[in-house]
C-alpha cells in the first residue's frame, strides 16, 4: 500500500522542489482586494508593492474545503493514502478545513504540524523518508511526528512588524513598541503560536551574522545535519552573511530558499527565518521511538495472524518485522524466525533484532559480528535471488542487442527510490555505454524513463 505525502505552500517549498522532493502542495490564496491570486504564480515584490499603495493590505486566505477535496482526489490518483502535512491549526484554519475534506474523499490523514513556513517542511521531510523507507501506516507516520516536532525550531527575524499587526497575527501594542525603539524581533513558533525569543536593533543589512550566532546561542544541543532557509525579498548582504554563519557553525547542508508569498504576506520584506532540529541526539531517540511505534502497532496484530495460520518459521527481508518479531519473543510467545539481509552492508538497527538465523552476503560475517550477532545464527550463503534473474543475465547483452558498449546497471530497489534525473542526463552524454535502470515497482518512474528517447538508455 503507497501512502503519499503532501501538504500546502505555508511550508515554502517552490513549485520546483515539490517536484524534485516529491512533496506535491495545494497553494494558498493571496487577496488583492476584490482579486484573488494563487500562491506561487507571482513574486513576493508585486505583494509589497501592493501594501504600499493600498490601506488595505494583502491578506491570504487558507485552502477553503472544495480546494482540498480538489487536491485530495487528484493526488490519490497514484497514492492509496494521502498524509496531509498542515500548517498550525492557531495560526490558520486549513487544518479544519483540510480535515472536513479529508473525511469526504476518504484514505487522507491531517496532520497539525504546531508549526510555520520552513518547520512544516522539515515534519514533510521525515515523513516522506518513513514513506520512502516502507512506512505504509499513518498513525506510525503520525505518532513519529508527534515526538519529532518537540525538536523542530522554527523562527524568524522580523524587519518590519507592521504587516503581522495589519493582518492580526501580533498586537497593534508590540508593533507600536518595536517601531518606536527600532527593534527587530525573532519570533519563534512554539506550541503551535508565535512568541518573540529575541530582539535586535540596528539595521537589518548588518545582522545577519549576529542574528545566527545569537539565536543558536540559545540552544545548547543542536543536530547539525541540515538548516533550512528562507528569505521574504531580493536574497542580499544578510542572506549572505547568515548563510555563511550557519556553515561556520557546522551545519553540514543548507538549503537556502525564497520563501512563498503566503509566509511573505505576514512576514513583510527584508525578513529572514531558518528552521532546525535542536537536539544532537533528535536522529537516535527517533529512530528508537520508531522501533517502539511500530511494536505497538504491529506485535499484536502479526502474532494473531502467525498463530491463526499455524506457521511454524517466519522468513523476512526487511528490518521492520524483523524488530516486531524481536519484540513478540520478548514475552511468553516464541515465533522461530530468518532474517534475511538483502543489503551489501549490515543494515542499521538489524543488530537490535534476534532472529533465529540470518542469511547475509558472502564477506560479511565480521561486520556482523560486530554489530553484536552471534557467529552461531550466521549464514554465509549470499543473498538468495529467482533463479529467472539468472537465467535472463545470461542472454542480457542478445536481449537488448548489446554489442561492445559499456554496461551501466542502476538498481533502485523494490520499490524505485531515488531522484536520478541528473545521473542518468549525466551518463547519458558517455560514449559507447548501454544503461540499464532497474525500478522495482515504481511504475510512475518507468513511465518517466520511458519517455526519454535514447538509444542508450534501457528500463
Amino acid at each position: 500500500m503507497k501512502i503519499k505525502i503532501v501538504g500546502d505552500t505555508s511550508m515554502d517549498l517552490s513549485p520546483a522542489a515539490q517536484k524534485e522532493l516529491g512533496i506535491p502542495c495545494v497553494p494558498f490564496s493571496i487577496q488583492f482586494g476584490e482579486t484573488s491570486k494563487k500562491d506561487t504564480t507571482f513574486e513576493n515584490e508585486e505583494l509589497y508593492a501592493y501594501n504600499d499603495t493600498h490601506k488595505q493590505i494583502a491578506q491570504t486566505s487558507a485552502v477553503n474545503v472544495g480546494e482540498a477535496v480538489e487536491f485530495f482526489q487528484k493526488q490519490k490518483e497514484d497514492a492509496d493514502q494521502l498524509f496531509y502535512v498542515s500548517i498550525s491549526s492557531k495560526l490558520s484554519s486549513g487544518v479544519q478545513n483540510a480535515s472536513i475534506a479529508a473525511q469526504e474523499v476518504g484514505g487522507v490523514t491531517v496532520y497539525d504540524s504546531e508549526s510555520f513556513s520552513l518547520g512544516i517542511a522539515l515534519l514533510a521531510f521525515k515523513a516522506k523518508e518513513m514513506a520512502d523507507a516502507g512506512e505504509s501506516d499513518p498513525q506510525v507516520i503520525k505518532a513519529a511526528l508527534d515526538e519529532y516536532r518537540q525538536h523542530v525550531v522554527a523562527q524568524l527575524l522580523i524587519d518590519d512588524l507592521s504587516f503581522m499587526a495589519r493582518g492580526g497575527r501580533c498586537s497593534k501594542l508590540l508593533n507600536f513598541g518595536a517601531n518606536l525603539l527600532k527593534i527587530h524581533p525573532v519570533l519563534i513558533c512554539k506550541d503551535g503560536t508565535l512568541q518573540v525569543l529575541k530582539k535586535f536593533r540596528g539595521p537589518m543589512k548588518k545582522l545577519g551574522k549576529k542574528y545566527v550566532d545569537e539565536t543558536l546561542a540559545c540552544f545548547p544541543e543542536i543536530d547539525k545535519s541540515v538548516v533550512l532557509v528562507g528569505y521574504t525579498s531580493e536574497k542580499d548582504r544578510m542572506v549572505d552573511d547568515a548563510v555563511q554563519a550557519l556553515k561556520d557553525a557546522g551545519f553540514e547542508k543548507v538549503y537556502v530558499t525564497k520563501t512563498n508569498s503566503t509566509n511573505a504576506c505576514h512576514s513583510g520584506p527584508n525578513s529572514i527565518g531558518f528552521a532546525f532540529l535542536n537536539s544532537a541526539k533528535t536522529k537516535e531517540k527517533h529512530e528508537a521511538l520508531l522501533t517502539r511505534i511500530r511494536n505497538k502497532f504491529h506485535k499484536k496484530k502479526l502474532y494473531e495472524y502467525i498463530k491463526d495460520n499455524n506457521f511454524d518459521l517466519v522468513i523476512t527481508t526487511h528490518l521492520f518485522p524483523s524488530l516486531t518479531l524481536t519484540a513478540i519473543n520478548k514475552n511468553k510467545e516464541k515465533v522461530k524466525f530468518i532474517t534475511i539481509a538483502t543489503d551489501y552492508e549490515p543494515c542499521p538497527f538489524l543488530e537490535e533484532s534476534k532472529p533465529n538465523y540470518l542469511i547475509m552476503q558472502k564477506d560479511l560475517e565480521e561486520r556482523f559480528i560486530k554489530k553484536g550477532f552471534d557467529k552461531d545464527i550466521l549464514v554465509n550463503t549470499g543473498i538468495p535471488i529467482s533463479s529467472r534473474f539468472i537465467c535472463d543475465a545470461k542472454n542480457i547483452r542478445d536481449k537488448f542487442n548489446i554489442k561492445e558498449e559499456k554496461l551501466i546497471l542502476i538498481m533502485l530497489g523494490s520499490m524505485g527510490f531515488g531522484n536520478i534525473n541528473k545521473i542518468v542526463n549525466n551518463l547519458l552524454e558517455i560514449d559507447n555505454t548501454k544503461i540499464i535502470i532497474v525500478t522495482g515497482s515504481n511504475k510512475e518512474l518507468y513511465n518517466k524513463l520511458k519517455k526519454i528517447k535514447n538509444k542508450k538508455l534501457i528500463t
